[in-house]
């Protein structure tokens, strides 16, 4: 009715009932269950059948075997090894020497805490903090309500969710989602096989791998290489040490540094500065806050909008608009599939191509040749190494200078003073403000005015 105490061991064929507590000095054996009603305290080892349940704490020296399902009320402790066929439950917190194995699922109420290694079945629940020494391996899903704490790895079937923090020391891999509330850190490699959510920072030591999408609510940094397959979403700034692949869309709320090279497919839109230290490649729109710079090459498929500067360091392609607020500087050549639009200075090292029209606001510098398809306009002066071509209009505000050959399809107006190497010709009506000088010949359609 109340307690048992025995001072060796006992051993039942089928089932036990203790009323209060159940003290045994080495060990017990019990066929089928084992149901005591307040505590539970054994020197050695607990071998159960079936089903094992205690109404507060279990304590025990060395190893506890259970066939089926244990729950104990409270606490649960264990000195060595906890095997247990399907579930076990407890109310409070659970303390395990060495490793700890669940067949199906294990839930905790406080805190867990493990030596050397945990394998769980299907699912794990947490209510506070998880600590174990080595590693963790579940097979579907694991809530944790505050804090994980790991020694080595990591590996998860299905989805991973914690209310704050996860700290692992070295690899961390989950097949679909993994969902942190505020921090994660991981020493070395982080895969993820679909969605990865992070509420605050997400620090990676080497390389984060991601199926799909990637979230992260402030900084994320990685040292090495990020992978992600569709979009990447970062609320401040992102940093990485190498190179950065997204499979479509990237959107980062403040700066965006990359090392090496950095691919998008689809668009990339970044709030303030953006900085690569080789080449650039985005399949169809860039947006830039304030200022862009590359170190090689730029590639963008269709528009490229840069609030202040654009400084690349070869060459600039861009399918149709380019639109850059202050100042365009590029060290080779430029190409522009349809319009071209800089809010004060143009300069190019060799050849500019435009599809249809150039707009600059003050002054515009090519080593080479420019090409326009209709029409060009510049603020104050244009300066042209060898020829100028322009289907249609050419207007100039203050002075043109051209090494060759100049040719314009219709109309030619110039501010001041006009300065040809060799051949002008002008399909219609040519003005010039002050002096035309041309070196060789000088073709004009309809009218000729000269100041």
């Amino acid at each position: 009715g109340s307690c048992l105490s025995l001072g060796s061991c006992l051993s039942l064929g089928s089932c036990l009932s203790v009323g209060s507590c159940l003290s045994v000095g080495s060990c017990l054996s019990v066929g089928s269950c084992l149901s005591v009603g307040s505590c539970l305290s054994l020197g050695s080892c607990l071998s159960v059948g079936s089903c094992l349940s205690v109404g507060s704490c279990l304590s025990l020296g060395s190893c506890l075997s259970v066939g089926s399902c244990l729950s104990v009320g409270s606490c649960l402790s264990v000195g060595s090894c906890l095997t247990l066929g399907s579930c076990l439950s407890v109310g409070s917190c659970l303390s395990v020497g060495s490793c700890l194995s669940v067949g199906s699922c294990l839930s905790v109420g406080s805190c867990l805490s493990l030596g050397s290694c945990l394998s769980v079945g299907s699912c794990l629940s947490v209510g506070s903090c998880l600590s174990v020494g080595s590693c963790l391996s579940l097979g579907s899903c694991l809530s944790v309500g505050s804090c994980l704490s790991l020694g080595s790895c990591l590996s998860l079937g299905s989805c991973l969710s914690l209310g704050s923090c996860l700290s692992l020391g070295s690899c961390l891999s989950v097949g679909s989602c993994l969902s942190v509330g505020s921090c994660l850190s991981v020493g070395s490699c982080l895969s993820v096989g679909s969605c990865l959510s992070v509420g605050s920072c997400l620090s990676v030591g080497s390389c984060l791998s991601v199926g799909s999408c990637l979230s992260v609510g402030s900084c994320l940094s990685v040292g090495s290489c990020l992978s992600v397959g569709s979009c990447l979403s970062v609320g401040s700034c992102l940093s990485l040490g190498s190179c950065l692949s997204v499979g479509s869309c990237l959107s980062v709320g403040s700066c965006l540094s990359v090392g090496s090279c950095l691919s998008v497919g689809s668009c990339l839109s970044v709030g303030s500065c953006l900085s690569v230290g080789i080449c650039l490649s985005v399949g169809s729109c860039l947006s830039v806050g304030s200022c862009l710079s590359v170190g090689s090459c730029l590639s963008v498929g269709s528009c490229l909008s840069v609030g202040s500067c654009l400084s690349v360091g070869s060459c600039l392609s861009v399918g149709s608009c380019l639109s850059v607020g202050s100042c365009l500087s590029v060290g080779s050549c430029l190409s522009v599939g349809s319009c071209l639009s800089v809010g004060s200075c143009l300069s190019v090292g060799s050849c500019l191509s435009v599809g249809s029209c150039l707009s600059v606001g003050s002054c515009l510098s090519v080593g080479s040749c420019l090409s326009v398809g209709s029409c060009l306009s510049v603020g104050s002066c244009l300066s042209v190494g060898s020829c100028l071509s322009v289907g249609s209009c050419l207007s100039v505000g203050s002075c043109l200078s051209v090494g060759s050959c100049l040719s314009v399809g219709s109309c030619l107006s110039v501010g001041s003073c006009l300065s040809v190497g060799s051949c002008l010709s002008v399909g219609s009506c040519l003005s010039v403000g002050s002096c035309l000088s041309v070196g060789s010949c000088l073709s004009v359609g309809s009218c000729l005015s000269v100041g």
